[in-house]
């Protein structure tokens, strides 16, 4: 049996926001389970495209993704982020680990607030 190893530098905070991937075949939308000021697990429950299961749509780990996070009460936090892991369950869901490689400062400071709290 074999254990995984916590390698996660940064806290995470259980936090549900509403979120956007954008991909070639359409954008997928889903919502944070958790987040840090350095990346976010997302989880995302959508009818597939016809002839594929949703994690087809996704492109593999170490591809670079564009999201779209909207928190509540202020602007939505446009970031790059590197898929690190994916995994679906059932044909229409899909959850997914990342890494954040582009985000403004503003949105890493507010993320920090937000995770700190």
């Amino acid at each position: 049996m074999s254990t995984r190893q916590e390698s996660r530098q940064y806290t995470r905070t259980k936090i549900r926001w509403p979120i956007t991937i954008w991909l070639p075949d359409g954008p997928i939308e889903g919502q944070t389970v958790d987040l840090s000021i350095n990346g976010a697990y997302i989880y995302s429950e959508q009818k597939p495209k016809l002839g594929k299961i949703l994690s087809e749509q996704i492109p593999e780990p170490g591809e670079i993704l564009a999201i779209t996070i909207k928190p509540p009460k202020r602007s939505s936090l446009e970031i790059n982020a590197e898929l690190l892991w994916k995994r679906d369950e059932k044909v229409t869901s899909v959850d997914l680990g990342t890494c954040f490689t582009n985000i403004s400062d503003e949105d890493r400071l507010f993320l920090s607030a937000v995770v700190s709290s």
